[in-house]
């Protein structure tokens, strides 16, 4: 009786003893909805276990900015263990006429097998055997139209025109994954066919004829397509191997993705996050590592925008304002010209008690240093305060103000762009002077034209 007793106390504390792995962001969406409201969609992922069970969640969260709003948005999770596996995963999810309170998201119930099925924020499943028997790969909701919903399933693309209760194959000549449908046309699709290359329809789905045939996409899941507010520049993210190293890069089409107008633009071996200003036609955002770079021509130029202190895993620019969103494993910031100021912190394990309060007032070396056109100026400050920081030239004239309000304790950075002043700048040394309270700090930093 005594063993008995011990084994079962030794086998409890075996499961009760699991160590829990650090939670991080992993995603980053945003939306304005019809009132022009922000909601920012992000997913933390987080895990636990030891070497005979073990549990993961990956949940969407979801912060309304105009009423200060952090909710649970999907739950998506499971668990493990010798005897049985469980759990919901949720994938793609998509909005009805930009509304955050109607939606269809891909999910899966998992067992002895995994079942992938489309579900509505009634909680709805829309069935259909395509789904039961292969899952589900990608969807969209029209633009123009939420009755109309395009999925891939299987390498083939089927669409319901009421809204998921019929559904059908639009093209069987081609193993296809639909990866876009175009806001502007319900007629335009863009997909991914097995040599890896992007094919467009101009009719539904139909029919579809190859746009870019340099196989550059390795795979349709690591292909986002964005679509310009002018309607006829279509952007690109993609991952693909480039002779024997991985390589991300930024493609565009000039011409609404037709054969032969997909040119790369940009290229890096960091995960790139994109983004457009759809107020401003050829203004895309793209995050290199814990870069924000910033293009007004199309892709064709950019130059640096902002510098995190960590790596950038999803950035969501709000259209027409000067207000930028971007997430790191720990964070999510809110951006503008003039300031970086963090949102959202994650407590990534128990040991993390939050961000780190400086001790002391500190202004940095900008970087980099000489500069052409833009330079990155950072600073702590140790409490809530007011923070002045402006630009002189060697004889003491002001040149700008680049910030001038309260801010949070912690660490900020700002951006320092030599063509954006009343007047134009020639090479040569300029000052920046940063005061907060009746502290004053300064230090020299070079335009090299």
């Amino acid at each position: 009786m005594k063993k008995n007793l011990l084994a079962i106390i030794m086998f409890l504390a075996v499961i009760y003893t699991c160590k829990a792995a650090d939670s991080t962001i992993t995603e980053l969406h945003g939306m304005e909805d019809q009132n022009g409201k922000t909601h920012l969609f992000y997913r933390i992922n987080s895990s636990w276990g030891n070497d005979f069970e073990g549990g993961n969640n990956n949940n969407i969260f979801h912060y309304n900015l105009s009423a200060n709003i952090d909710t649970l948005f999907l739950s998506s999770g499971g668990y493990w263990s010798p005897y049985f596996t469980s759990g919901t995963g949720v994938g793609d999810f998509a909005f009805r006429r930009n509304d955050p309170a109607k939606y269809i998201y891909v999910t899966s119930a998992c067992g002895i097998d995994c079942d992938f099925f489309l579900k509505t924020s009634d909680d709805v499943i829309l069935k259909s055997n395509y789904f039961i028997l292969s899952g589900i790969d990608r969807f969209a909701i029209s633009n123009i139209n939420d009755s109309l919903i395009f999925v891939s399933t299987s390498g083939r693309i089927i669409k319901s025109t009421d809204g998921g209760g019929n559904w059908y194959i639009t093209d069987t000549t081609d193993y296809l994954k639909f990866i876009s449908l175009s806001p502007f046309d319900d007629n335009k699709l863009i997909a991914v066919n097995l040599n890896c290359q992007l094919e467009e329809s101009s009719d539904g789905g139909k029919s579809f004829t190859i746009s870019d045939s340099s196989s550059l996409t390795s795979d349709y899941s690591s292909t986002n397509i964005y679509y310009d507010k002018d309607s006829i520049h279509i952007y690109r993210s993609s991952y693909s191997y480039l002779s024997e190293s991985p390589c991300n890069y930024l493609a565009v089409s000039n011409n609404t993705g037709k054969p032969g107008n997909w040119l790369k633009k940009y290229s890096s071996i960091n995960s790139l996050f994109i983004s457009l200003d759809y107020s401003n036609s050829g203004v895309v955002y793209l995050a290199d590592g814990n870069n924000i770079f910033k293009s007004s021509d199309y892709g064709d130029s950019f130059e640096l925008f902002k510098t995190l202190d960590s790596v950038i895993i999803g950035i969501y620019k709000k259209s027409g304002y000067d207000k930028l969103y971007a997430a790191t494993k720990n964070d999510i910031y809110e951006i503008t010209s003039s300031s970086v100021k963090s949102i959202k912190h994650i407590v990534t394990s128990v040991n993390d008690k939050g961000k780190e309060i400086p001790s002391n007032f500190v202004l940095n070396q900008n970087f980099p240093n000489p500069f052409n056109p833009s330079t990155t100026i950072s600073y702590e400050i140790p409490k809530l305060g007011l923070v002045q920081l402006k630009i002189y030239d060697v004889l003491g004239r002001e040149i700008t103000a680049l910030v001038n309000e309260m801010q949070p304790a912690g660490k900020h950075s700002v951006m320092f762009n030599s063509k954006q002043t009343n007047k134009e700048l020639s090479s040569g040394i300029y000052l920046y002077r940063l005061k907060f309270g009746n502290n004053i700090l300064s230090s020299k930093m070079i335009l090299l034209k």
